[in-house]
């Protein structure tokens, strides 16, 4: 679409402008049109000045003027065709004397073929000239003494040769060839309209982006860069100068390699350089930088904000604690489990550290900054489980929050969901999880609306499935989709040489939130520890060891701290044998721990020195 004033032609002479005019009219153009000639320049520039336009259209001496005057502007020359001459020839063939031309130089053009033609003899007086621009009526009158009988001449000269009384000729433009530069002339506006389009466009898409963006170039002085750019130059105090130092310092890298920089200490900045060839020579770099510092931030926003909704998974394989066998194979099974996108199903007991684990293989995928949701199914009813899960429309049961609610599985887009104890999850939900696996797509409660989602499910479950499955308390189908992925977590019995090194832990946490001063158990309590039957696995344990921290008033926690009944175990779970193995690890272990320094160790294992030879001498 055309704006009113983008275009303004300036009409020499009278014909001209009423021939602007009417073709103007006809054609609904939104061209602006003044009349105005050499003779009133200075009131054209006046009107080119008001009116602002993009464009200007004339002809003659009037359109080399504006064209200096105005050289940020666009021009179209409204040129004298090869008809207009033949036209102003053949007038000037059947009057008397010699022919003159007078005008600039755009206005008279092939003169020497046109006297051959007519037979006559032609003088040209090209008013680029400023002697001839300032004497045309004395031009004139000189060369009407040597014979000319006849004037061919532009606007002005015509205008004065006319009040001289002599011949005269206006080299006129055909409405015809006026409308087609008119037509030039809305062309190029049409053009500089969808190039200003693009640029606008393109910088916009340019500036959006929160990487800076920079061009350097052999024909620029200064470079072109992006918002991003130039707020990053503002905030570090950098100057474009600066700026380019550091682009230009990768030397000639310029196949999208990462470079990190340093700027100064709060500042570290990723580059990536980019060449621009022209017929195989390189002529200039685009070149894209991030503040490292800056996404650093931003990342730890993202994962506060999510830490906040309960969005993200503390930890990781480093956090799992063990010292035996059975434990290092099951670490090493989740580590390459991590690295799938198939689903994953945990079996273990309560207290084994289920979501320990479902958290450390999220973490150690590919999908560990982004959202882990987790649910106990068994933890609500059925109803309520599904409107947790799925979410619900607006108006999808009495109650319901206004603007509807997003569920869990939503929640966990591009991340994970974690299952617990999904053995207690309902049929009829079991059901609706099945299509969200094959299908990956979730539909709320009460709506129509199917959307598409991107998880991986890591369910746990403390039954035998299988079991359930031939009872047709869960599904075969829901089953076998589970069950690709199966990890299995040893209890704390199967795993007796980590109850060290997760008891020491323990006590540590116990001691740093009481404030006291607990460095370990005596011997006897110790050993009705490694005793107890633990049904409630690491859970128990560590709550045993809390309840014991809190009731010791020493630094070693004793037998009655420990307050662990008969009626709490089902009997011995280990033989003599088997009691004595484990003080011999017990020893090993803390004495390699201590560098084998009996002091420290002994003081660790709250016995003495001495007492600390003694069983090494038998044990080792």
């Amino acid at each position: 679409m055309h704006t009113k004033n983008e275009i303004l032609l300036v009409a020499p002479y009278q014909d001209m402008y009423l021939h602007a005019q009417n073709i103007i009219q006809e054609n609904s153009w939104p061209i602006e049109l003044v009349q105005g000639s050499m003779e009133t320049i200075e009131d054209v520039y006046n009107a080119v000045e008001a009116l602002n336009p993009s464009i200007v259209v004339s002809r003659g001496g009037t359109y080399l003027l504006l064209k200096k005057k105005f050289p940020n502007l666009i021009f179209v020359e409204i040129k004298i065709s090869a008809y207009d001459i033949l036209r102003a020839c053949l007038d000037a063939k059947k009057a008397p004397g010699d022919i003159a031309f007078l005008g600039f130089s755009n206005i008279i053009w092939g003169l020497d073929v046109i006297g051959t033609m007519l037979g006559k003899k032609i003088y040209a007086i090209n008013f680029q000239k400023r002697e001839y621009r300032e004497n045309v009526s004395q031009y004139i009158e000189e060369l009407a003494g040597r014979g000319v009988g006849y004037f061919v001449c532009d606007s002005i000269s015509h205008h004065v040769a006319t009040q001289l009384g002599f011949s005269s000729h206006l080299v006129s433009s055909e409405p015809s060839t006026l409308k087609q530069f008119m037509e030039d002339a809305l062309h190029l506006l049409e053009v500089k309209i969808k190039e200003q389009m693009n640029t606008r466009r393109y910088r916009l898409i340019v500036d959006s982006v929160d990487d800076g963006i920079i061009s350097l170039d052999k024909y620029q002085d200064q470079p072109i860069m992006n918002r991003s750019a130039e707020y990053f130059c503002t905030k570090n105090q950098l100057d474009h100068g600066q700026l380019i130092e550091l682009i230009e310092s990768g030397g000639n890298d310029h196949g999208g390699k990462t470079e990190i920089k340093t700027l100064h200490q709060n500042c570290t900045i990723a580059i990536q350089r980019f060449p621009i060839d022209i017929d195989e020579n390189t002529l200039g770099v685009v070149a894209k930088f991030q503040d490292v510092t800056k996404i650093q931030k931003l990342e730890e926003k993202i994962r506060t904000e999510l830490s906040q909704k309960g969005l993200i998974a503390k930890y990781t394989f480093d956090d799992i604690l063990y010292d035996s066998q059975i434990m290092k194979r099951t670490v090493k099974t989740a580590q390459k489990f991590a690295l799938s996108e198939s689903t994953v199903l945990i079996q273990a007991e309560t207290g084994t550290g289920k979501e320990l684990f479902a958290q450390s293989i999220h973490n150690a995928s590919s999908r560990k900054n982004r959202p882990f949701v987790a649910i106990n199914c068994a933890a609500l009813p059925e109803n309520l489980l599904e409107s947790e899960l799925f979410g619900y429309a607006e108006g999808a049961f009495t109650g319901a929050k206004k603007g509807g609610k997003m569920g869990l599985i939503e929640l966990a887009h591009t991340g994970t969901l974690f299952l617990d104890e999904i053995g207690d999850m309902p049929l009829a939900l079991q059901t609706r999880l099945l299509r969200v696996i094959q299908e990956r797509e979730v539909m709320r409660i009460g709506d129509t609306l199917i959307r598409p989602i991107d998880i991986r499910i890591i369910a746990a479950t403390n039954m035998d499935l299988g079991s359930r499955v031939a009872t047709g308390d869960f599904r075969s189908d829901l089953y076998y989709r589970l069950h690709i992925l199966t990890l299995r977590i040893p209890t704390l019995d199967e795993r007796p040489e980590d109850l060290v090194i997760l008891a020491d832990k323990f006590i540590k946490d116990a001691a740093y939130t009481m404030k006291k001063q607990i460095i370990g158990f005596t011997p006897d309590a110790f050993r009705l520890l490694i005793n107890h039957r633990f049904k409630g696995n690491v859970r128990e344990l560590q709550g045993i060891i809390e309840r014991s921290s809190v009731l010791t008033d020493g630094p070693y926690i004793t037998k009655e701290d420990l307050d662990l009944e008969p009626e709490h175990d089902s009997g011995q779970k280990t033989s003599p044998a088997t009691l004595d193995e484990l003080e011999k690890d017990l020893l090993e272990k803390t004495l390699k721990d201590c560098n084998y320094n009996y002091v420290k160790a002994a003081k660790l294992l709250g016995i003495s020195r001495s007492t600390l030879y003694r069983k090494t001498k038998n044990a080792l």
